[in-house]
């Protein structure tokens, strides 16, 4: 199992539940302000086998660098990725699973990842 976390500054959504600013920021000023704020859930359920896997991996991998979350990459031939894929029932990999709710199934570019995240 592969398992990364990756803290960021700040985190943009609406998970923060911040008011509007009286001020126009930009994008890195708005990261600033948020920073220290709770982090997204993210596990990504994966499998050797899987033709589309290693381009979800990459797409996720590259948000996580972007946004703060606590990422997890799992494989669903070891036991917390069965877990969480039975839980879950996860039948189809990738998938992606964000506060313990699944969320996309397939490889997503990225720009949609990143509305996925409120960003």
């Amino acid at each position: 199992m592969l398992s990364t976390e990756y803290s960021l500054a700040g985190r943009v959504g609406e998970r923060l539940g911040g008011g509007a600013s009286s001020r126009a920021s930009s994008g890195a000023d708005e990261l600033d302000r948020r920073a220290g704020a709770v982090k997204v859930k993210v596990q990504l359920l994966v499998s050797k086998w899987c033709p589309t896997c290693p381009q979800a991996e990459k797409i996720w991998t590259e948000a996580a660098q972007r946004v703060p979350m606590e990422f997890e990459i799992l494989d669903v031939a070891e036991r917390k990725g069965r877990e969480v894929a039975s839980r879950l029932r996860i039948r189809t990999v990738p998938a992606v699973v964000i506060d313990d709710v699944l969320k996309m199934v397939g490889a997503q570019p990225l720009a949609d990842v990143l509305k996925v995240l409120g960003v």
